[in-house]
């Protein structure tokens, strides 16, 4: 089967995004289209349907849903699927395993199906968004590809462990079969598609690296391979952030919060019982938390913030660790306590807590809790660890490597 993009002179890019559950995916997307459409090129968005109506998508975005079942099974991390505690992963070789490339019907039906999109789409570059499917397609077609990612999905050829991973002769012999089970099954599929070459290899090896972050925080360690653009800051953001009033301004230590999960209670109620100000981002707070929490000195919303506004006045970060959050939180400068809720985060969480820009709190507990956070707040160890980081960079460093990233991206016909 060959491909071969349709004869136009504007660049007609193909967003394709299949698993992860928050938005981070879909606010770099849009931006990334703002800058695509400045170019004069054109997106077609195949994208999870549950997200097809969300407010920050474009209102003009020519979207083709993802008619496939992509609900991505949450990352915790023990396991890829929460009602079977037996099922351990390691790599990401097992991520991809359990996402369905255990079993080759599954992956030559998805394949097939994102075939059959290329050949109506017919796009002359196709960006990827944790979307090992519609990658592994366009690489068997040789469709100028793009990968944007955190890291985490675009591992190095060799599956290296998970550094939360217990480690020993056995669990590595293991991976490594596993790693060889990806490309039996890859293989496998290509000859019964007619693509002989199609390899484990040849499909990780195929699009270009973009990761949305700093080689500081790659949760595989620093590449030479990989274009590094830093976080994206939603744009459209203007609101100003509305911190409690203070009574004495200059005393009080400043904490923005950013919290989801089990834990975002806990970390309310022992902020509330500390001598600090606090203003908290919680998307998914109900009405009883804001009436509950909402007080002299906590403020809680459900509200997107704009975080340039929020660093000025903020002296150290809580969040679950979201790794565009954290990226950002980093270059800003400011201390970063970070309760992950999924394995992925913890890896972020790590590197952090390794750079000394912050703490990585995998286990919580009220007495365990307010010692870190005071710890984050009192040892201006950590401020001056991210200070230190942040100031390798500078925004025009970033616009250059995201105007490069654009540009080429929209001339690969």
């Amino acid at each position: 089967m060959t491909y071969a993009s349709v004869n136009i002179e504007r660049p007609r890019i193909l967003f394709a995004w299949e698993f992860g559950k928050n938005l981070g995916h879909l606010v770099r997307l849009v931006e990334i289209f703002k800058s695509i459409r400045a170019r004069d090129g054109t997106v077609i968005w195949a994208i999870p349907p549950q997200y097809a109506k969300h407010p920050i998508l474009p209102e003009d975005a020519q979207l083709i849903y993802n008619t496939q079942s992509f609900t991505s099974p949450i990352l915790d991390r023990n396991t890829i699927n929460k009602a079977d505690s037996n099922v351990k992963f390691h790599s990401f070789a097992d991520v991809l395993l359990g996402l369905g490339f255990s079993d080759t019907q599954t992956l030559q039906t998805d394949i097939t199906y994102w075939l059959r999109i290329f050949e109506k789409v017919r796009p002359t570059s196709v960006l990827c968004d944790y979307a090992p499917f519609a990658l592994l397609a366009a690489s068997s077609l040789g469709i100028p590809t793009f990968q944007i990612t955190n890291g985490f999905d675009a591992p190095p050829l060799a599956f290296p462990m998970f550094d939360s991973t217990v480690r020993g002769p056995y669990i590595e012999l293991a991976n490594a079969r596993k790693v060889a089970q990806l490309d039996d099954r890859i293989t496998s599929v290509g000859r019964a598609l007619g693509m002989p070459r199609l390899n484990l290899s040849s499909f990780m090896s195929w699009p270009k690296l973009v990761i949305d972050g700093i080689p500081e925080t790659d949760p595989y360690g620093s590449r030479t391979s990989v274009r590094y653009i830093g976080p994206f800051i939603q744009s459209s953001i203007t609101n100003i952030p509305n911190w409690p009033e203070e009574k004495e301004p200059d005393k009080n230590k400043r904490i923005f919060a950013y919290l989801r999960g089990s834990y975002a209670k806990q970390v309310l109620e022992t902020l509330k019982e500390l001598p600090a100000t606090t203003y908290c981002l919680w998307p998914d707070a109900t009405s009883e938390v804001l009436d509950r929490f909402n007080g002299p000195r906590m403020r809680v919303t459900q509200k997107m913030q704009n975080l340039p506004r929020i660093f000025t006045r903020t002296d150290s970060v809580i969040s679950y660790g979201s790794s565009g959050f954290l990226n950002a939180t980093l270059l800003a400068g400011k201390p970063h306590l970070i309760l992950p809720t999924d394995r992925e985060k913890l890896m972020f969480s790590r590197r952090i807590e390794r750079l000394g820009a912050g703490i990585s709190l995998e286990r919580v507990n009220q007495p365990n809790l307010r010692h870190q956070i005071q710890r984050i707040l009192d040892n201006e160890e950590f401020a001056t660890s991210a200070k230190k980081i942040s100031s390798r960079y500078s925004d025009s460093y970033f616009n250059q490597q995201k105007c490069a990233f654009f540009d080429e991206l929209s001339h690969c016909q």
